[in-house]
């Protein structure tokens, strides 16, 4: 019995510091330290023998560099690991760089089986068949990506292309693709702060997002910065979900506004509702009919919302437009899921989430703060102000009458 509890310390000390290299991979990523970062995220994949997002970011980075039989590599790794749809997507979108395009095809419907509604799979299906010339097959795909993601407006540009040119037989309009933070603006009336990725004006597509708590710190400086603009003078601030406690501690401390658990509210307040990755949104739901229902002023500040993802209100202010997980809560993770699935235990919990820190919120909103203090303020915060005075001018919407 106690060789089995050693065993499972040390197994926990590897999936610990798996977990801390491949954090480290992203930070040294941000830097521009490719190379080290690379290294930090195969060792992260050795360590976690059941996760495959070490050699999937891996693959990208090799990818990036033009290394792509590396790249390749790391993707069938995480294949035979896993049967990863995304690490089969990324392998199918270098074979159609390459021009292989049955091979792509192939990948790109292995990723689609491991995964029924894997949106990115019918995309690059939708891709290959229209590089091919082959239209209605094409179109086929993009509508079941458009099944799947509605508001994407990217795959309503290429299938409404596709359309004209079968039905009016006119060459495809040199349509662009409009930028995430229009998207966002333009499709779900909200304001897109970004992550320590970008520079909160051009904010590029995030496939998948591991929040650090560097990049949490980021969302919420900006956001900060966002309230002292608009004197959004917060009188509480809820959670609209159990996994964003540890971020309503943190703004909390930071905005010096009470926490409340709902029972305490009353007509006059103004409220911040909190949510952290958007998945799993039937309590903010709950939550935000309960506010209107009592008339109380409220503004929805989600750190992640997964494209796809219905709500009965639109939240009003959005870290990142993506799919994404937190430092203390790991969501998509494919991988064990089929590890788990292939050892014949129950995996339905892992698919949809799982803690990967169970330290009590306190704690991990201490860590928040201590990247909070140490994180710098942007330079371009008036430029981002403008961008949404701009956007109002053009898309007649005032994002900051949620105030």
């Amino acid at each position: 019995m106690e060789t089995a509890d050693r065993s499972n310390k040390v197994v926990d000390f590897r999936l610990y510091r798996a977990q801390e290299l491949y954090e480290e991979g992203v930070w040294l990523e941000k830097m521009g330290e490719n190379e080290v970062a690379v290294k930090h995220y195969l060792y992260s994949a050795a360590l976690d023998t059941c996760n495959t997002r070490g050699y999937i970011s891996a693959g990208l980075l090799f990818d990036q560099m033009n290394d792509t039989e590396q790249a390749k590599t790391c993707y069938l790794k995480a294949i035979e690991r896993g049967k990863e749809p995304l690490a089969y997507y990324c392998l199918g979108y270098i074979q159609e760089k390459e021009g292989d395009i049955d091979s792509a095809i192939q990948s790109y419907e292995n990723s689609v089986k491991q995964i029924s509604d894997f949106a990115e799979g019918y995309i690059g299906l939708g891709d290959v068949f229209l590089r091919k010339g082959e239209y209605q097959i094409s179109q086929k795909y993009y509508e079941k990506a458009l099944l799947i993601e509605p508001f994407n407006l990217l795959i309503h540009v290429k299938r409404n292309a596709i359309k004209r040119y079968r039905e009016f037989e006119d060459p495809f309009p040199l349509c662009k693709p409009p930028a995430p933070k229009v998207q966002v603006y333009a499709e779900r009336r909200a304001i897109n702060l970004g992550i320590d990725y970008d520079d909160g004006i051009n904010i590029p597509r995030y496939f998948f997002h591991n929040f650090s708590y560097h990049s949490l710190a980021v969302v919420i400086k900006r956001f900060q910065w966002f309230c002292e603009f608009c004197l959004w003078d917060f009188t509480k601030i809820m959670s609209g979900d159990d996994l964003s406690f540890p971020l309503v501690l943190s703004i909390s401390e930071i905005l010096g506004v009470p926490v409340s658990n709902g029972n305490d509210i009353f007509p006059k307040d103004r409220i911040l509702l909190v949510n952290g990755v958007g998945d799993y949104s039937g309590s903010a739901n709950n939550k935000v009919l309960i506010l209107r229902q009592r008339g109380i002023n409220f503004i929805t500040l989600f750190f992640a919302v997964r494209p796809g993802i219905f709500f009965n209100f639109e939240p009003n202010i959005i870290g990142v437009y993506s799919r994404a997980s937190l430092p203390w809560f790991r969501t998509d993770d494919f991988s064990r899921y089929h590890v788990m699935e292939m050892n014949g235990e129950d995996a339905n919990f892992f698919l949809d989430h799982e803690f990967i820190d169970e330290r009590n919120p306190e704690l991990i909103a201490g860590n928040i703060l201590n990247e909070f203090s140490d994180a710098e303020q942007d330079t371009n915060n008036p430029e981002q102000i403008n961008w949404y005075f701009q956007a109002h001018q053009d898309l007649n919407f005032d994002p900051f009458q949620c105030a």
